[in-house]
């Protein structure tokens, strides 16, 4: 019995994010809906509107630096991780496939040299293309996006001493 293949841990992988990332999402949108709900209870009594923090402290700068960061990082071991899977996930062509294609060398006039050659061989086949790590330049672009513009913002605040 062999182990997990590629196409199997990839689903699982996505499932566990789903796992992790279903919750999440569900109590971020209790918490608005319970927010807008004091809010309409408020407007509802005539009462003062309770005071809204910032998001994610949106007003420091500095939240672009980290955010650069996680995407430029999360970028680069996804490359990583994908070349990783391209070099290592490398199986020998399988015996039902050379024959196929020995029996279509014969009908295209193959000589039985050429036949005996194809179905000896022990040619190698990659899972995964190689190039299919440049997905991760996508998230790197973004963190690279989010530093340059930190360090536009932090030239640009006057008095800004770090």
């Amino acid at each position: 019995m062999r182990g997990m293949g590629v196409p199997e841990f990839i689903l699982v992988v996505i499932l566990f994010g789903l796992f992790l990332l279903l919750p999440t999402l569900f109590l971020r949108y209790r918490k608005q809906l319970m927010t807008h709900q004091e809010r309409m209870a408020a407007l509802e009594k005539g009462a003062e509107l309770p005071h809204i923090p910032a998001e994610n402290g949106s007003a420091n700068p500095r939240i672009y630096f980290l955010r650069g960061l996680i995407w430029l990082l999360g970028g680069i071991g996804l490359t990583l991780f994908i070349l990783g899977l391209a070099v290592t996930t490398v199986e020998p062509v399988p015996l039902s496939q050379r024959l196929f294609e020995a029996q279509r060398l014969r009908e295209a006039g193959g000589t039985q040299e050429q036949m005996n050659q194809l179905i000896n061989t022990n040619e190698m086949r990659r899972g995964i293309p190689i190039g299919l790590a440049l997905v991760g330049l996508v998230p790197v672009g973004v963190g690279l996006a989010y530093l340059m513009f930190y360090s536009a913002e932090r030239k640009a605040s006057p008095g800004n001493s770090k």
